[in-house]
Order: C-alpha cells, then sequence, then structure tokens
C-alpha cells in the first residue's frame, strides 16, 4: 500500500474514534434531534459544504465546497491555519469561514451544510455552548448581510467532497479553484467512504 494513503486511512479512523469518544473530563455534547436537508430545499438556493480537521501537528485545516442550483461544483477551497483547537470550535469557524466566502462572493441567497450538529443548533439558538457561542454570533451577524440564507445540519457522508478537501489542506495549505479541485479522487481513496463519487446529495460507491 502506498504509505501516504495508509497514513491518512489512519488518521480518518482516529479522527471518527476520537468523535465518538470525548475525553472524560470534557461534558459530552448532546445535539437536539435535527432533520437533514430534503431534495427540494438542496435545489432550490446554491449549496455550501464545509468540513473541519484537528492535526496532532497543531494545524487546523478546513475544506469548502459551493455548488450552484443545478447542482454543479463552481467553487472549491481549502485552507489550513497554524493553530490548535477543539473539534466544536474548529466545525464552527469553518461555518463563519463558509458565510464569509458568500459575503466576499456576493452569493445572497446559499445554504451552508455541516456535519457537525451541536454548530449548527448553537449558531440556529436550539443549543447554548460557551465555547463556540461568540462565534455562532458572528455567525448569525454575517447571516443578517444576506438575502436568503441557512446553516442547516448534513450527515458525514453526504458531505464528502469537503471532508476530501481537509484531507487536501494537510498536503497543499491554502488554495482556492473554480469548479472541481485537482487530486479530490485521489484522496477520496484513503476517506472513510472508499473511492467515492460524490453528488449534492450523497455518497455513492463509483462503478
Amino acid at each position: 500500500m502506498d504509505p501516504t494513503f495508509l497514513a491518512l486511512d489512519a488518521l480518518s479512523f482516529v479522527q471518527e474514534f476520537n468523535e465518538a469518544n470525548p475525553s472524560r473530563n470534557r461534558r459530552a455534547l448532546v445535539s437536539q434531534s435535527i432533520s437533514e436537508p430534503s431534495r427540494s430545499t438542496c435545489t432550490s438556493m446554491n449549496s455550501m459544504f464545509v468540513d473541519a480537521g484537528c492535526c496532532n501537528s497543531g494545524h487546523t485545516v478546513w475544506g469548502l465546497v459551493l455548488r450552484n442550483l443545478n447542482g454543479e461544483t463552481v467553487f472549491s477551497a481549502c485552507k489550513r491555519e497554524d493553530i490548535t483547537a477543539e473539534p466544536l470550535l474548529a466545525e464552527a469557524l469553518g461555518v463563519c469561514w463558509a458565510l464569509q466566502v458568500a459575503t466576499d462572493q456576493g452569493i445572497n441567497s446559499v445554504s451552508i451544510y455541516s456535519d457537525a450538529a451541536n454548530v449548527v443548533n448553537c449558531i440556529n439558538k436550539r443549543s447554548n455552548f460557551a465555547a463556540i457561542n461568540l462565534i455562532a454570533q458572528d455567525c448569525r451577524n454575517l447571516m443578517a448581510g444576506l438575502a436568503n440564507v441557512s446553516v442547516m445540519f448534513i450527515s458525514r457522508t453526504q458531505n464528502c467532497d469537503a471532508h476530501n478537501l481537509v484531507s487536501l489542506a494537510k498536503v497543499v495549505g491554502s488554495r482556492t479553484w473554480l469548479g472541481v479541485a485537482p487530486l479530490v479522487s485521489v484522496y477520496s481513496v484513503s476517506a472513510a467512504v472508499p473511492a467515492a463519487g460524490c453528488n449534492v446529495f450523497s455518497c455513492v460507491p463509483a462503478s
């Protein structure tokens, strides 16, 4: 096996294990029940998918994918910063980044999708987490400047393109592309869903 793919695969399993097994000295974060977006909701607005990752090396990384009303990827970005952040904070910063990108790009109608249920709840004032309350308020301030915007929960399997860009950010740092980012299909081999082809609604096994 390629050592790079093996290392990324191992890192992905470690991240999933840590998310499912929070440290004993931290209060477990319990999210409210959130319904996932319907097909009609996904196709009525531009869709922006965002994900975050925390590295043992002291980096925090993010991935972002923007799709138009036809479900076509028109913009991709990844970002890496030399900061250490807890997963909850990293995910909240990711949503804030996505809203800032939408604002900078002049996109007034957009649905932001994140697979961090607690962050989505906090931004939508359905829960309260001291660690991210200020970031959640920043998100709401950015939302107030957009004509039609929502922040919604989406499952991990539906967020695979943004997740793959998180892995890419660990290697290439902060980059942006018009359309689909190169090499994303290569990194999907080491992601939680092997060799997946992704669309706006779900990940399906590649034929």
